[in-house]
């Protein structure tokens, strides 16, 4: 986001980022995910447009705009690797976050519940299908339920974490990643979770 460019890093070396294209989004990605059906990735920037991205050349495809919850803008998308189901994190930024489904063909969202977290930032899903949130106001990781969308405390990350954030899952080991800002080394890092303690574990610089 902050060079506008789209491209890769090594989940084991992450400290070379590898540039495909530059991005076109006039506005902050807030949200994206890899769609393991179609091989395809998803992007909702903070002025609620849906944009389709080609993995080997970048291209960027706009699809039209998306309401989230009122108030909301998305901060975390991940596909249920069962169902194909694309869910939503989003937030207000002070104090309401809530989970969604969301439509790609119709690009429309059905609000599931509000998850009572503070800051949702960051939201992935594990591949038997159990979905996990972070919150930067607490600095702890959620689990949250797919009926309701009410998120339960896992435990604290182990530092402090600020700004945008992103989760995904490595579907061939089943670890989740969480690629954040750590306040007190004032850097990018890559790292992975305990899910029982929440704690995670500094992989690289990114």
């Amino acid at each position: 986001n902050q060079s506008r460019v789209f491209g890769t890093i090594d989940e084991d070396n992450p400290g070379t980022f590898n540039m495909i294209a530059n991005s076109p989004v006039p506005d902050f990605e807030g949200a994206g995910v890899y769609n393991p059906f179609d091989g395809l990735f998803y992007v909702i920037d903070d002025a609620d447009f849906v944009w389709v991205v080609d993995p080997i050349t970048g291209f960027y495809v706009n699809l039209g705009m998306i309401t989230p919850p009122t108030g909301e803008t998305f901060t975390g998308l991940e596909f249920d690797p069962i169902t194909g189901t694309l869910f939503g994190l989003s937030s207000n930024g002070v104090g309401t976050s809530s989970l969604s489904t969301i439509n790609l063909n119709t690009l429309t969202v059905t609000t599931i519940g509000i998850t009572g977290m503070v800051l949702a930032i960051a939201l992935a899903i594990s591949n038997t299908g159990i979905l996990y949130g972070l919150d930067i106001d607490t600095d702890r990781l959620y689990s949250i339920n797919r009926v309701t969308g009410l998120a339960s405390i896992i435990g604290h990350i182990g530092f402090n974490a600020n700004f945008g954030a992103a989760m995904f899952r490595n579907a061939l080991t089943g670890l989740i990643y969480l690629a954040a800002y750590n306040v007190a080394v004032n850097d990018s890092q890559l790292r992975t979770f305990d899910l029982v303690t929440g704690l995670t574990v500094l992989v690289g610089v990114i």
